[in-house]
């Protein structure tokens, strides 16, 4: 009985030890299984590539193929030891958010994405997000300038600046130290319109989420910072995209008085209308008028917006801009942004701006998120390695979400992407001028960042 007894013992002993090691072999042939990654990496697009908001979509889509067309040239995204071509598919929205919803679920159920880039209406997003956030996947934006994106929502982010951070940026120029502004010509004795005291403001928007965002964060800023000045708010006025003649609009929004108006328009036939029906009613833009603009989302920054202006007889020396554009005057010491102005020119001819900028710099945040992720597959884990990035973008280096360490004031975690917005002034022929500092950390405040829910008027 003994010896029969220890050979069942030694028996059962090895056949543990086999166990002990088969099964961890099991174990990871089957996570392996699991973690099966596609030969390529398809990236989601929808943009608007027709209609009356296709010139946005268009320049989006130049910027995202350079940047795939560098990314692809080094062989791709790294996951699991293998370099994976990017395969981007494209569906056009035709600024329709019905449509938006169609491509999304093509994408999905047939393309069999888990990352959807480049959508721009605010309404569209919310429509899509439907879909994506109950089945994973993720979406980011860097030109919807909306925050709900990601405001109660998980699979979201914001790869640039929002309706709210821009309202934030005009209030925070505007309420600057006075000795800062007089020292770079902000001055009163230059032109009278730059004695800000007392002074109403009025926002000009688009009928869409992004400018609803805009008008409420106008406001609460005002509030909030402009009391010592006594700045007063009047009101946004928004109207239906497409409308040609804006002159309705413009005399309601008008009637309140203000001395300045805030906008953020994107195109060049948007400004046009509202500088063509402010001055049929007499307002003057020009030095030391009767009326001063501020713009803070680049408008004014671009040669393509700001040349022909001028030709149709508006000068606009005087006026201010703040947005995310790296400045001119910088950009040649910054070797990335200088190289991709380079294959802007050589490619198609013309300088880039904030719509192909963050066409390639989403991306490129893209790219390095899924391979720090390793996974093509896990949105959850690509979303984690996304929000803890720091990137050298063509925007600029260090590029990073905001969190409790980079914007200490607002002491939280946010999935929308600390930028900077650079001061500037529009001087002669309708150029702009760097004045040499830019506005960070102190945008980032208020419910339209730290939030948890989307805002409604």
């Amino acid at each position: 009985m003994y010896v029969r007894s220890e050979r069942l013992k030694n028996w059962l002993a090895g056949l543990m030890l086999l166990v002990m090691v088969l099964c961890p072999l099991s174990v990871a042939k089957n996570a392996n299984a699991a973690e099966a990654q596609p030969e390529t990496f398809k990236v989601g697009q929808i943009l608007t590539l027709s209609g009356p908001m296709a010139v946005m979509g268009l320049l989006e889509k130049d910027g995202l193929m350079i940047a795939i067309e560098d990314l692809n040239k080094n062989g791709g995204v790294m996951i699991q030891g293998k370099k994976r071509l990017i395969e981007p598919i494209f569906y056009d929205d035709e600024a329709s958010p019905k449509k938006a919803v169609d491509a999304a679920y093509s994408l999905i159920n047939k393309d069999k994405v888990k990352v959807i880039v480049g959508l721009r209406m605010n309404e569209a997003i919310e429509a899509v997000q439907q879909i994506t956030e109950k089945k994973k996947i993720f979406v980011i934006t860097c030109l919807a300038s909306y925050p709900g994106v990601f405001l109660g929502k998980k699979y979201g982010v914001l790869l640039g600046d929002s309706g709210w951070t821009e309202a934030v940026s005009m209030v925070r120029f505007l309420t600057d130290k006075p000795e800062k502004l007089i020292k770079a010509g902000i001055d009163p004795k230059i032109d009278k319109r730059y004695d800000f005291r007392n002074k109403k403001i009025a926002y000009w928007g688009r009928d869409e989420m992004y400018c609803v965002y805009s008008d409420l964060g106008a406001k609460d800023a005002i509030a909030e910072f402009g009391k010592k000045l006594g700045l007063k708010y009047t009101g946004g006025t928004m109207y239906p995209i497409g409308t040609t003649d804006v002159s309705p609009y413009v005399q309601r929004m008008m009637a309140a008085k203000p001395d300045i108006i805030y906008n953020g328009l994107y195109l060049y036939e948007e400004e046009l209308k509202l500088m063509r029906a402010l001055k049929e009613m007499g307002y003057d833009l020009g030095p030391n008028g009767n009326l001063l603009m501020i713009n803070t989302n680049d408008d004014f920054n671009h040669a393509h917006i700001m040349d022909p202006l001028l030709k149709e007889g508006f000068n606009l020396k005087g006026n201010l801009s703040t947005g995310q554009d790296m400045p001119d005057e910088i950009a040649p010491n910054y070797p990335i942004r200088a190289a991709f102005i380079n294959k802007m020119m050589a490619k198609h001819k013309r300088m880039p701006s904030l719509l192909e900028d963050g066409g390639y710099d989403q991306m490129l945040f893209l790219a390095k998120a899924v391979e720090k992720a390793n996974t093509l597959t896990d949105t959850d884990k690509i979303k984690a390695a996304m929000l803890s990035l720091s990137v050298d973008g063509v925007r600029g280096p260090n590029q990073q979400f905001v969190t409790p360490k980079n914007v200490p004031a607002l002491g939280k975690y946010v999935n929308q992407a600390n930028l900077p917005h650079y001061a500037r002034v529009v001087v002669d022929k309708n150029k702009v001028k760097y004045l040499g500092w830019s506005y960070g950390p102190e945008l980032y405040w208020g419910a339209g960042v730290g939030g948890s829910k989307v805002l409604t008027k």
